[in-house]
């Protein structure tokens, strides 16, 4: 019985070879320590193909060298660059480090600069191009905070660090 094909989440793309005995550079949009994936997903604009990997090796910050099993040559790979690059869901989630991973921030307790507790994150909407915070501040109100650098200065620990701009909380308490 074959298995089912994971949730995939994109994670990058595929660069150029990198020499001639099959490996080719990727590009990472993640900070992500990808040591031992056994497969790697390549989408060539119509569907993600699985791979398995032989070999990874980092190189710089976000940037990789993989060798595809079963690829030995520069011009058995040269129909993966550009292909978009994934892994599973579940992977992904393991990968990346908890201060990316905005899903598990929810729980988590939002204090400002100075350390006191504004309230407790409890839900993420990332349908937006910055995202949305949503927490339940210690009034008991819901208060919304954009995700932005700006706004979020640290995630860790299961505390979520903010600056909140001014008259924010006046808003909605």
């Amino acid at each position: 019985m074959q298995s089912a094909i994971p949730t995939l989440k994109t994670i990058g793309k595929v660069g150029r070879p990198h020499g001639y005995k099959g490996n080719l550079r990727i590009f990472l949009d993640y900070d992500l320590v990808i040591d031992s994936p056994s497969w790697l997903w390549l989408d060539f604009g119509y569907d993600f193909i699985p791979f398995s990997v032989e070999e990874i090796i980092r190189q710089q910050g976000r940037d990789w060298v993989i060798k595809l099993e079963n690829c030995s040559s520069e011009e058995e790979v040269k129909q993966y660059v550009n292909a978009s690059l994934a892994i599973s869901e579940e992977d992904f989630n393991h990968l990346l480090p908890e201060s990316e991973n905005i899903e598990s921030w929810i729980g988590w307790n939002a204090v400002d600069a100075d350390g006191e507790l504004i309230g407790v994150v409890r839900s993420i909407d990332q349908s937006t191009a910055n995202g949305i915070v949503e927490i339940q501040h210690t009034s008991g109100s819901m208060i919304i905070v954009p995700h932005t650098p700006q706004v979020v200065l640290l995630a860790e620990n299961g505390q979520l660090t903010l600056s909140l701009p001014d008259g924010l909380l006046d808003v909605y308490l």
